[in-house]
């Protein structure tokens, strides 16, 4: 719960700093994004963890391409949105039959954006985005 906190803080304060000194116009918008997702690090089917029951093999993941919605109000450079993505992955590891696809369902519920450049009818924005996901 803290967490939370401190993330629609931030959020808010990022907010409050992409606005101007001009009158700010709220516009709700929609729209569909498209993700690349790539896993490095741990994720290389090799590595593994342990716990007090059991030792869990991590899988190699396959970068892939994710879609997704999202719903929001746009005022100034910034931005709060709502969002749904999809993923699915291929999974690998070293043993025998651990194969197959992984498919992951992002929401998120809040999600705080400051855009580079400002809006002007342009069809890709560059932004920086700080979200409370699940």
């Amino acid at each position: 719960m803290k967490r939370n906190f401190y993330i629609i803080a931030v959020g808010l304060l990022f907010l409050s700093l992409s606005g101007n000194s001009q009158e700010i116009e709220i516009l709700p918008y929609t729209g569909i994004s498209a993700d690349y997702i790539l896993l490095t690090g741990s994720f290389d089917g090799k590595s593994f963890f342990e716990t007090d029951y059991e030792t869990i093999l991590v899988s190699k993941l396959k970068p892939a391409i994710g879609f997704g919605v999202q719903f929001g109000i746009r005022m100034g450079n910034g931005a709060v949105d709502f969002a749904y993505h999809i993923t699915r992955m291929e999974y690998t590891s070293l043993e025998d039959g651990f194969s197959g696809k992984s498919t992951t369902h992002l929401i998120r519920y809040l999600s705080f954006k400051k855009y580079f450049s400002s809006f002007s009818g342009e069809k890709i924005n560059p932004y920086l985005d700080i979200d409370l996901s699940d």
